[in-house]
């Protein structure tokens, strides 16, 4: 890619948080609103710990709403496989245990904002860059500790959606991918203080978002487009016979070859 190109693109994506962010709220759409979380944990495990958790909570073009941080009191140990972060980052875990109040006290608190939050935005969706680990410790703790449904749910267990940029950044085309890893990276510090972090996957949420939104579909596949278009779930074989069907509309009517 020519050095002007990836200027334009980054230019872009940063004159587009800054703009929007400065429009009349009368001007924006202020739908969807993203909830992003970090958790801090001390190990890689599902079991081990959960010292600290951080939100932030966004529009869709990139207004920050408020990013707040909870930390966690325990006298549990660091899993050894966690030990070199954490010496690495000796003051985030001074600034955790500085700020840190009992888990009994933690999560309840964590379930009140969330469901006030609920109240104040009905269109949340949920933001994380390991949904498989983040989003499970924190639905496990706050079950546990707050007898409330998981962060994907509201108290009367309606569901919202989940989101994973860092996923969803991978499925772009790889010009995309380095111009907005590259204009994160000059936006949002990861600093592993979870509201940090959060506000780092809100960016990278935001901005994958807006790049989706003004690709066309052919932008996001690596083979051209054959004339007509093929259904999606054609993309799920890539054999050559299967791209000269005749498109087709329907599942149980499209008939994949055999591999």
């Amino acid at each position: 890619m020519f050095p002007l190109q990836s200027f334009v693109i980054q230019s872009s994506l940063l004159i587009y948080l800054s703009t929007m962010a400065s429009q009349p709220e009368d001007a924006k759409v202020k739908t969807p609103i993203y909830l992003a979380i970090d958790l801090e944990v001390f190990g890689p495990r599902i079991c081990d710990e959960v010292v600290a958790v951080g939100v932030c909570l966004g529009d869709h073009v990139g207004n920050v709403i408020e990013k707040k941080t909870w930390c966690v009191k325990t006298d549990t140990a660091i899993h050894p496989a966690a030990k070199p972060f954490w010496d690495h980052n000796k003051n985030v875990l001074d600034g955790i245990r500085k700020h840190a109040q009992n888990v009994e006290d933690v999560w309840p608190a964590i379930a009140t904002w969330l469901d006030k939050k609920r109240e104040e935005y009905s269109d949340l969706i949920i933001v994380s860059d390991n949904p498989g680990f983040d989003i499970y410790r924190f639905n496990v703790a706050i079950e546990r500790f707050a007898d409330r449904p998981g962060i994907q749910y509201t108290k009367d267990c309606d569901y919202c959606f989940t989101v994973d940029p860092s996923e969803r950044l991978a499925a772009l085309p790889i010009v995309v991918r380095e111009d907005i890893a590259n204009t994160v990276d000059r936006i949002a510090n990861v600093t592993h203080w979870p509201e940090d972090d959060a506000y780092h996957h809100y960016v990278l949420c935001v901005l994958v978002q807006r790049s989706i939104d003004e690709m066309d579909r052919s932008q996001l596949m690596d083979f051209d487009y054959p004339d007509p278009p093929l259904p999606p779930l054609v993309f799920f074989a890539s054999a050559p016979e299967v791209q000269k069907q005749t498109p087709i509309v329907g599942f149980e009517e499209v008939e994949l070859p055999h591999v």
